[in-house]
């Protein structure tokens, strides 16, 4: 495990971009991936958070101090990710519904199951 490190966003979290991030939700190890997520947090003071951060693409685990407002910052980015995944999840699952509809209509339609394939 390596030492606890004071995060500060470096200049390309500072840019401009088309939403307010954080930059902690990118791992610092694989840089590759958007899937880290906190799975520990601690008040550290008043206006402190101790988090202990895992990328879920590499599975490194790193431990940070940040601020009230960059915690709010990293939340947000974890809801964004989250609301990705979901809508995600809602397409693929309805083209494989799809899917098997289309499947059951043509085995209906070529007669190779009836109802009593559906019987108890």
């Amino acid at each position: 495990m390596s030492g606890i490190e004071e995060y500060r966003p470096g200049a390309a979290a500072l840019a401009p971009r088309s939403w307010p991030g954080s930059g902690l939700h990118v791992c610092a190890s694989c840089r590759r991936s958007e899937f880290v997520h906190a799975v520990e947090r601690q008040r550290e003071s008043d206006a402190r958070w101790r988090l202990r951060l895992r990328c879920g693409q590499c599975g490194r685990c790193r431990d940070v101090i940040v601020s009230d407002d960059l915690l709010r910052r990293f939340d947000a980015d974890v809801s964004r990710g989250l609301v990705a995944i979901a809508s995600a999840v809602t397409t693929l699952d309805r083209a494989r519904m799809a899917d098997q509809a289309d499947a059951l209509a043509a085995a209906l339609r070529l007669d190779l199951i009836d109802a009593g394939d559906f019987r108890p």
